[in-house]
């Protein structure tokens, strides 16, 4: 109900009592009101387990780190998400958590755990499974409440880029399944879903939005009060006038000797910008030399494909196949690296950022004319130095050339 602030503060510490599962003087407690009507108030809690929050806070002081704005992750993720309803599927390689919002509020945060070895199919089936118990369970308790059977599972973490996993996740669910979209500017290749939790903190506020009438954000700030700034007493103002007042006195020595240091520095400086100026020069003759090695070498690659390419320009005009026409086709992101003729037939080989970026290749080079049963006969997934890509290895049978008449 509608309270004064100090019976609302214990209204909030006797429910977080009832429904959290461990004691109350085991747990910092932190809250925040998302809904005022004339009737009641809406409030959402969360407690952080003292033995797990109070060595993170410690770490951080040790380390001389002064943060203002701490965050749960459940929370980054539904900022990142920013979904009214979803249901929130954070997977990583052994463990995920799941997260049911509605009205923009998490309603029920659980966390997940398989075995390592479990094949991803396996994996996904599991998390499918948990999904309908927490959805059935969230609503035989709230007999008011319903979980629409059109809410997505948006997936995040690690294991969302993976192919197996997310086609077998919604072949075992009754939800949609959807692809994280970064609320952040990003290039096509960035992987945003692994950094979903990292995007969430960084549009962290650290107090709610007004989002409707009487309505907020959910975003409050799990900083510990012991460790917020206190304001400045009189007597340390006084204190900081009294200094500042003696070293006056002092002031027109200490602006003789700095204007010295200056000079000095100024001299350092000038023998800084001469030695790097050397260095650079030093450098600048070992990349000529690299450059002019790996021009040698690119020629050389040029020379090779451009071998290939009238290796596959047709001798009798009865295939039709045009290299630049077919490598246009190409997504962006696919690199195609190798093209051989092989009988009637033509093999592409490369890599791509997403196994997705394949299989639309594939369709794009149906789609130009020149090809029919173009085929993917393998992809697997090799590591890289900017992230895990996908090597493929197509086949097209070429179109009959027009001029053929065939």
């Amino acid at each position: 109900p509608v309270l004064s602030k100090a019976l609302l503060v214990e209204a909030i510490r006797r429910e977080a009592q009832r429904d959290l599962p461990l004691e109350i003087s085991k747990i910092h407690l932190f809250w925040q009101t998302f809904r005022v009507t004339k009737a009641n108030r809406e409030v959402i809690f969360a407690g952080a387990p003292r033995d797990v929050y109070d060595p993170f806070r410690m770490g951080l002081q040790g380390s001389k780190i002064k943060p203002r704005l701490w965050d749960l992750k459940p929370l980054a993720l539904l900022r990142a998400v920013g979904r009214s309803k979803a249901i929130i599927l954070d997977v990583h390689q052994e463990t995920a958590d799941l997260i049911l919002v509605l009205d923009g509020v998490p309603r029920s945060v659980r966390a997940l755990a398989s075995p390592p070895n479990t094949s991803p199919e396996d994996r996904a089936r599991q998390f499918a499974d948990e999904i309908s118990r927490s959805v059935d369970y969230y609503q035989a308790s709230q007999t008011s409440v319903t979980v629409p059977p059109e809410t997505p599972i948006v997936v995040t973490g690690q294991m969302a880029g993976d192919f197996h996993f997310g086609h077998a996740l919604r072949s075992a669910t009754s939800f949609p399944v959807e692809q994280f979209v970064s609320p952040l500017e990003a290039p096509p290749e960035f992987p945003a879903a692994a950094y979903a939790a990292a995007l969430g903190a960084a549009l962290k506020k650290g107090h709610p939005q007004r989002a409707g009438k009487g309505l907020w954000t959910v975003d409050f700030n799990v900083f510990p009060d012991e460790l917020k700034r206190q304001p400045v007493s009189p007597k340390a103002v006084a204190a900081t006038l009294a200094l500042v007042v003696a070293m006056a006195g002092i002031y027109p020595v200490y602006q003789g000797k700095q204007a010295e240091a200056l000079t000095l520095e100024a001299k350092q400086a000038q023998l800084s910008r001469a030695q790097r100026q050397i260095s650079l020069g030093k450098t600048e003759l070992k990349n000529r030399a690299a450059v002019t090695e790996r021009l040698a070498k690119v020629e050389a690659q040029i020379r090779v494909a451009q071998d290939e390419r009238n290796a596959l320009r047709p001798v009798g005009g009865e295939a039709w196949f045009d290299v630049e026409e077919a490598l246009k086709a190409a997504p962006g992101g696919v690199v195609v690296s190798r093209v051989a003729a092989i009988g009637g037939a033509i093999a592409f080989e490369g890599t791509a950022p997403r196994m997705e970026a394949i299989l639309d290749f594939v369709s794009s080079l149906e789609r130009t004319g020149q090809f029919f049963q173009v085929t993917a006969d393998s992809i697997t997934r090799v590591s890289a130095p900017g992230g895990d890509r996908f090597a493929y290895s197509i086949t097209a049978s070429r179109t009959p050339s027009p001029a053929s008449g065939k």
